[in-house]
This record gives structure tokens, sequence and C-alpha cells, in this order.
């Protein structure tokens, strides 16, 4: 059987549950905008607030290519399943790999006429809640490609969603990422290696979430006091730091010590009254 082929076949369990829903719960699927529907394989960017739109997308754009988590082909039957569709199985330990894989496998499915589809909140949120797109493997994209094709999907993303998602460009600097900063994302994180006194005089229409280096979280506990405090006040002589989130990077090394961790926060906490 070919992929098209189990693409349609695999298809019918979500169009028989949506019908099954509508028959006896009298819940209808109202598609609007159908008309804006490319015909030309594309890039599908969809929120996750449910188990829906993990299926239904299946059915309403063909051929169709999914984003999904590895560990799901190991669920029995539906997961072996799912590996016949020749989806993109990433491994989402592993952030910088995950990004070039998504890149590579998604150029070639596209090229071979098939639709791809992703999921940039990567798990469920609520409805309403900021979603943040963690671009941690940015220094292995290809600078024209980022300017030229990459910062257009982002912006798309964030008219899509208006003041829904914020933004964290690890690996790029001010200058690569200023097209952004008239977007409708809610906020942009930078890493530890940008000023967030340059970056407060440039972006004025969002959140600013300003990083302190977590790589430092591993410094003995006299050191890593010393830097949170300089830290501390490199924040403190920015006139206005409205909108402003502290946080560590893209989160913390797995042989930072528990101590260092609470450390961070009760001097944070102490030096802004949190």
């Amino acid at each position: 059987m070919s992929l098209n082929s189990r693409l349609k076949f695999f298809s019918i369990w979500p169009r028989f549950a949506n019908w099954f829903l509508y028959v006896t719960c009298k819940i209808e699927l109202i598609i609007e905008g159908e008309k804006n529907i490319p015909n030309e394989p594309c890039v599908i960017v969809s929120n996750h607030q449910g188990q829906w739109e993990t299926f239904s997308m299946q059915y309403l754009f063909h051929p169709l290519c999914t984003l999904l988590k590895k560990e799901l082909l190991y669920i029995p039957l539906w997961g072996w399943a799912m590996s016949l569709l020749k989806p993109i199985a990433i491994n989402r330990s592993k952030p910088k790999k995950a990004i070039v894989q998504t890149l590579d496998e998604g150029s070639e499915r596209l090229k071979e006429g098939l639709f791809v589809l992703l999921f940039p909140e990567g798990t469920r949120v609520k409805a309403g809640e900021v979603v943040m797109i963690f671009d941690s493997g940015l220094l292995n994209i290809d600078k024209k490609f980022f300017e030229s094709q990459y910062i257009f999907l982002i912006n798309n993303i964030a008219e899509t969603f208006p003041k829904k998602i914020g933004y964290y460009a690890k690996g790029k600097n001010l200058e690569d990422i200023k097209k952004l900063f008239d977007s409708s994302l809610a906020g942009i994180a930078f890493d530890s290696s940008i000023s967030i006194k340059d970056a407060f005089s440039i972006y004025k229409t969002g959140f600013i979430q300003g990083n302190f280096d977590e790589s430092k979280l591993l410094l003995n506990k006299s050191e890593l006091s010393k830097e949170i405090n300089e830290y501390c006040d490199s924040i403190c002589k920015i006139d206005n730091t409205a909108g402003w989130v502290c946080g560590l990077g893209h989160g913390i090394n797995k042989n930072t010590p528990e101590e260092n961790v609470h450390l961070f926060i009760d001097i944070i906490r102490k030096r802004f009254n949190y």
C-alpha cells in the first residue's frame, strides 16, 4: 500500500469520530476561511488545547506528515501504525538536533508533496495562556535562510495568535532578530549573551525575558551569589524595566546543585521584592 493510500485509510478513524460526535452530541465542525487553505503543500502551525486537533488535522489536510515526539511511536498498535505514515519523530530532550532534523525532514516532506503539521507549544496548554517558542538551536540555521524565511514564519505565527506567543531566540544577536520587534509577539526572551539594557532600549512592544547564564549555577555558593547580585545590579541600572521577566536561559543543567537553584530564587525575590 502506498503512503498516500495509507494516509487515506488511517484518516477514516478521525472522520468517523467527528461524525459520531455530531450524531450523538451535536458537536459540529465548522471551518472558517476554508477557501484560504492552499492546495500546494505547506507548514501547518497548530495550537494544542486538546485531543481534537491531533487527529482531525489528519483529514483536513491531505496528504499530511506530522511532527511528533518519538516516544509516541512506542505505543503498541497506535504507535506502530503511526510509524507507517512517515512522521517526523524527534527527540525533545535534544532540542538542537531536533530543530535541524525538523528543518531537514520537513523540507523533504514538502518536496514530496506532503503538508507538514507541527505543534509549537509541544504539549497541550489552556486557552488564553502565552505560549513560548524556544528556539535553542538557531546557531545551526543558515543566516540567509533565517533572515529570508524563518523570520517570516515566526511573524506569521505571531499574527495568527496576536499577543499569545513569546519567542526565545538562543544563538542570535539583537541585529538578527530586529525584524521581530514590530510583530504581534507577546514578548521576546534573550539569552545571557545579549545586553538586557540594549534590549530594553530597542524593544518596546512586549515583555522582555532577560536570562541569567544558567551555566553559572554550577559555581560554588559564594561565587554564584556574587554573580547573581551583579546580574541584579545590571537590571537595577535600567531606567524602566516594566515587563521584565527573570529567567534561566533554556533551563537548568542536570548537574546543578539544588541549593544553588534555591539561592538564585531567594536572591531574585529579595532584590526585586517578589
